[in-house]
């Protein structure tokens, strides 16, 4: 995963903070993607706060390039830590499966 920091001005290609997520596999076009504040505390106190970056998207494991082929995909929501460089993939719903249908088989013919 890119991260582009916000609020960075004069952003360069340099600014881009890289994370792998140790798994191949196919993000078609994200959905949805927000940030969420964790806070540890300590006998009431704040102790620690990070920033995660949530997203959501179909995921395919083992994308298939062939047309006469159907894709299986999962809707996936990813946990980003930006601070530790730890991203985390679940699955939050299954019955969203297929993402592309496979392609008929028919004849064409070009009239002139």
């Amino acid at each position: 995963f890119g991260v582009i920091p916000k609020n960075t001005p004069n952003l360069s290609r340099d600014d881009v903070i890289w994370i792998d997520s140790n798994e191949s596999g196919a993000i078609v076009h994200p959905l949805h993607a927000w940030e969420e504040v964790e806070e540890n505390y300590q006998d009431g106190e704040l102790v620690s706060s990070r920033t995660i970056i949530k997203l959501w998207s179909p995921f395919s494991k083992d994308l298939e390039l062939d047309l006469n082929k159907a894709n299986m995909f999962h809707m996936v929501e990813y946990s980003i830590d930006v601070q530790s460089k730890c991203v985390k993939r679940e699955i939050i719903d299954d019955t969203i499966n297929s993402e592309f249908s496979v392609m008929p088989h028919r004849e064409i013919s070009i009239c002139c």
